[in-house]
């Protein structure tokens, strides 16, 4: 007598034999959906996760930079695909840890004027540090690199309390 199939192998088999609407058990065909465009603008993971097709971002807690390509695959720049996906799926679950590439021109010029390469805020504070080589995270904020300027206001809100984001990540090449 041969072994039952699984619930998973029963699926995937059902989702090979239906895609193009053939060969379906029971005698069932795909319904075309056309609401669905032929080819989507971007893929539905980029989408959840509100990052643009292979433009870097990063998840707070890796060091690793992440990004989604136009067949909705998400890639990290030194870890597996297996651990990468475990950071995304994290990601999803909590998009506060999304660290995108957002500073306006406006601030990017900020920062090339006073030669910064990183922007960090501390928590609590409405103050922006911009740094001219990569501060370390310490108890109290970060600390240890050179200070080019503090930036008072409503500027560089995108980076938030506890952040610290690459100028050149962020457009400023």
């Amino acid at each position: 007598m041969d072994e039952p199939l699984s619930e998973w192998t029963l699926l995937a088999e059902y989702f090979a034999n239906c895609r193009d609407g053939t060969g379906c058990r029971k005698g069932c065909q795909a319904a075309e959906d056309t609401n669905v465009p032929d080819k989507p603008d971007k893929p539905r993971l980029a989408e959840v996760l509100g990052v643009e097709v292979d433009k870097k971002f990063r998840i707070s807690g890796s060091s690793d930079r992440f990004w989604v390509d136009k067949y909705g695959v998400a890639n990290a720049e030194k870890m597996g695909d297996e651990d990468a996906a475990v950071w995304v799926m994290f990601a999803i679950n909590h998009p506060n840890n999304i660290v995108r590439s957002c500073l306006t021109e406006a601030e990017l010029a900020i920062c090339k004027a006073v030669g910064a390469k990183w922007v960090s805020r501390d928590n609590g504070l409405s103050v922006a540090v911009l740094w001219m080589d990569k501060p370390h995270l310490t108890d109290s904020g970060y600390e240890g690199g050179t200070v080019a300027a503090e930036i008072y206001g409503k500027h560089f809100l995108c980076v938030r309390p506890g952040d610290c984001i690459c100028v050149e990540e962020a457009g400023g090449k």
